[in-house]
């Protein structure tokens, strides 16, 4: 994928997640392990967001854009950054998935897309 339709659908995603109430705790947070695109609160939870800029893909496709490699390097990163920042150990956590497609007119959320062992 060209990395500027990643970044742009990122941004995008981020500001339609403020729109919805969110608060954007961090972009493109990166580790040697893996990253997490987007990091925000919604209420209560703390949510690790994985955005994908797909023409033709969609929700049913999400087992092909997010393996079980994807999930984990996604894990390792959300792991690294709570301890950075354990002023959110406390809160619920949330692996969720902002889908963009150029031809939709809004991106769409899937909550709790994928759900991962923290002991992996």
């Amino acid at each position: 994928m060209d990395r500027s339709l990643g970044r742009r659908g990122e941004e995008r995603a981020a500001r339609w997640l403020e729109g919805k109430g969110w608060r954007i705790v961090k972009k493109n947070f990166r580790t040697r392990r893996g990253e997490v695109d987007i990091i925000g609160e919604d209420g209560p939870d703390l949510v690790f967001v994985e955005v994908k800029s797909w023409q033709t893909l969609g929700r049913s496709s999400l087992e092909y854009g997010i393996d079980q490699k994807k999930r984990r390097r996604i894990a390792q990163a959300a792991r690294l950054f709570l301890r950075q920042h354990p002023d959110y150990e406390d809160r619920r956590i949330r692996f969720d998935v902002v889908l963009i497609r150029r031809l939709d007119r809004e991106p769409e959320l899937v909550e709790n897309a994928f759900e991962t062992e923290w002991d992996e």
